[in-house]
């Protein structure tokens, strides 16, 4: 494993996602055929700019698209109010907050520098 990847971890084992490759603990969840009803991301190999201009003239959404780095990026600022905190949280998706925890809504926002400053 790398320190640029990232590890999930489940009720049945880990998987590590690196750009170099996946593994997982075991090795057959890995081996596990994925359903008809399980995500499946298009395979661009490593081209992600040539699916960006083809997604430019086709009109369809791109591998990577906007809203999937909006997303993760989320993901990494919880993670990180998660482990500043030390303890456990509950996230609303909805409404895009914590459930009952002031003091972690507060970390999900910093008051910006003028002239950048909040309407």
């Amino acid at each position: 494993m790398r320190p640029s990847g990232c590890t999930f971890e489940g009720a049945d084992g880990r998987i590590y996602v690196d750009r170099g490759g996946i593994q997982s603990t075991p090795a057959t969840i890995l081996q596990t055929p994925l359903g008809d009803r399980d995500f499946r991301l298009p395979d661009v190999g490593n081209n992600h700019r040539q699916n960006w201009l083809n997604c430019i003239r086709s009109r369809q959404r791109p591998v990577a698209d906007v809203e999937i780095g909006a997303r993760t990026a989320q993901v990494c600022q919880l993670a990180n109010i998660g482990y500043q905190l030390r303890r456990r949280l509950r996230w609303d998706p909805q409404t895009e907050s914590f459930r009952d925890n002031d003091e972690a809504n507060r970390l999900r926002t910093r008051d910006n520098r003028a002239p950048w400053n909040r309407i």
